[in-house]
């Protein structure tokens, strides 16, 4: 990270480490702040993984989706979730460096609010004590590497982030990817997410080689939010072993160096009211965990994931 947010390796043998995560727990510190409803997994859905044939800086450019849905053996509801809780994850949660630091963000440890107190998860959500990475250099890994995205509201505003906000190095995510969203009524979207076609290019010139392992949105409905992980390891993995030949390791350059879109399903179903009747949403956030660098033995044993999942411009919701 830091420097490093487009390339990561990810070793696609030895899957029983891409098993059930770890450190995941639903409550908090010294006060609980959730109720005894628990989230679900189905509640969102990612539905396709195409090439993208997207050019930001063109309005008129094609839909982001290039060929024929890569997952062939999909759809894939959530890899896991947390919640529901009380309170609202963008109170304090949002980073400031936002480079995945221990304390910076609320997925990363950092706190959030719920009737003016401060929470914070007992353990780190999504990630094992192995995931963890050393940001600052001094020899003890205790990072956990998300990146808020975005977040927005179903009135149509919403928000972008910055990685690195107030250094020369900064990078404005909304110039490298967008997210559309198509919602019938606020309780349930279909959303896409489409990189650049220059998305490697110029990410890697800013920010060097790295890439984000998974993707996490947060619903917020009343006043409760989950949070839904999609686990990009697991997922491609999955592919691969059920006959997927794109994500073949022994050819690592179809998926290594692709823009990819991404197109899925979200919804409020968790969100049920004292009557049984499902809560509208009020904010979606989208954010991305940026892994640590590994080494790389042999292509031949390596699959190179590259979503890209860089850079966020938001669109007015359709109604």
């Amino acid at each position: 990270m830091k420097s490093s947010l487009i390339t990561t390796a990810i070793t696609l043998f030895g899957l029983t480490a891409f098993g059930a995560n770890a450190g995941v727990i639903n409550t908090f510190g010294p006060t609980n702040a959730t109720n005894a409803a628990t989230c679900s997994n189905t509640a969102t859905t990612l539905t396709g993984v195409y090439i993208s044939d997207f050019d930001i800086s063109d309005d008129d450019s094609a839909d982001g989706q290039s060929g024929d849905n890569l997952l062939e053996n999909g759809p894939y509801t959530a890899s896991d979730c947390i919640g529901l809780y009380k309170g609202n994850n963008e109170g304090n949660g949002k980073p400031k460096n936002n480079i995945g630091e221990l304390g910076d963000g609320f997925l990363n440890g950092g706190k959030f609010k719920h009737k003016g107190k401060n929470y914070s998860f007992d353990e780190l959500p999504f990630i094992t004590e192995s995931d963890l990475q050393d940001l600052d250099n001094d020899g003890s890994a205790t990072d956990p590497g998300w990146i808020h995205l975005a977040n927005f509201s179903t009135n149509g505003s919403g928000s972008y982030s910055h990685i690195q906000p107030n250094k020369a190095s900064g990078t404005n995510i909304a110039d490298l990817l967008r997210i559309d969203l198509d919602c019938t009524n606020n309780k349930s979207c279909i959303w896409s997410l489409k990189t650049d076609i220059d998305i490697i290019d110029n990410v890697q010139d800013i920010l060097g080689e790295a890439t984000f392992d998974q993707l996490a949105i947060v619903i917020k409905a009343s006043n409760r939010f989950a949070v839904y992980d999609f686990n990009f390891k697991d997922i491609f993995a999955t592919e691969y072993v059920n006959g997927n030949g794109f994500f073949d390791p022994l050819f690592p350059e179809n998926a290594f160096g692709t823009p990819f879109t991404l197109t899925g399903t979200l919804a409020s179903t968790d969100f049920l009211n004292k009557k049984g009747k499902v809560q509208g949403i009020s904010h979606i956030t989208f954010l991305a965990r940026d892994p640590a660098a590994v080494s790389i033995p042999e292509p031949s044993t390596i699959l190179i994931f590259s979503v890209s999942l860089f850079g966020l411009a938001i669109r007015k919701l359709k109604k």
